[in-house]
């Protein structure tokens, strides 16, 4: 039996333990185009081009979320063609991310040109938004060289849910409270 002075011991590791996990991921964030006072994005999680991804207040993201602004594509050496046979394109993307918006587990948005998430937007685990898709011109090349195409900005309204799985394509606008 654990006596009582053990278990204080252990609640109070645990605290210490829970609040430093919490200064670790709010101090190793990035700097991101706006302030993003309140801002959690639970680990693990990948950021990419933060300079170019707008943050609102209370924003809340859970663990495995990857928010990936594409400025070039190849962006990794793995998708280069050994040959350089691959498509290079540069893009300027740009995501905003309004007041409030909160994702249980791995959301991963990929932007090309433009992504907003309007304030109160919910997200349940494992939704992917991307605003390009790649190009498909050659069956006999693979994806991945064949570069980017369909960009087209996506905008999600003010108060959406957006449930498990979901896929969000280019081009695609979300009314408010849907």
């Amino acid at each position: 039996m654990i006596n009582t002075t053990t278990r204080r011991v252990a609640i109070l590791m645990l605290g210490v333990y829970a609040r430093m996990e919490r200064f670790v991921e709010r101090r190793a964030l990035p700097k991101f185009a706006s302030e993003a006072e309140g801002f959690v994005m639970q680990m693990p999680r990948s950021i990419v081009n933060p300079s170019r991804i707008t943050i609102g207040r209370d924003v809340k993201l859970g663990s495995g979320s990857v928010l990936k602004c594409s400025t070039t594509y190849p962006g990794g050496g793995w998708l280069h063609h050994p040959d350089g046979k691959h498509v290079t394109q540069t893009f300027e993307p740009t995501l905003t991310l309004g007041d409030r918006v909160t994702a249980t587990a791995s959301l991963q948005v990929t932007v090309f040109d433009s992504v907003v998430i309007e304030e109160d937007v919910m997200f349940a685990a494992n939704v992917f938004i991307a605003d390009g898709t790649h190009a498909f011109v050659d069956a006999d090349i693979p994806y991945k060289f064949q570069g980017m195409a369909e960009v087209a900005p996506v905008r999600i309204g003010r108060g959406s849910w957006l449930g498990t799985n979901v896929v969000v394509s280019p081009g695609v606008t979300i009314g408010e409270m849907v």
